[in-house]
């Protein structure tokens, strides 16, 4: 998924694990909390890893 990337390649990427699109690419479209709760009915933080380089989606458990 990266070398395309690398290459200016646009990757459309549809998955069921959101985490799984931020492991995969630097932009992610329209993955915000507000459209995790529309889409999965769930409360989610999308989030930076610090020290990381890497953003993360976690369900936020009550």
């Amino acid at each position: 998924m990266r070398r395309p990337a690398r290459a200016a390649i646009a990757v459309i990427l549809s998955t069921h694990v959101p985490g799984h699109a931020l492991l995969c690419a630097h932009r992610v479209a329209a993955l915000t909390p507000a459209l995790l709760r529309t889409l999965y009915g769930i409360d989610a933080v999308v989030a930076p890893l610090p020290g990381t380089g890497t953003t993360v989606c976690a369900p936020v458990l009550a």
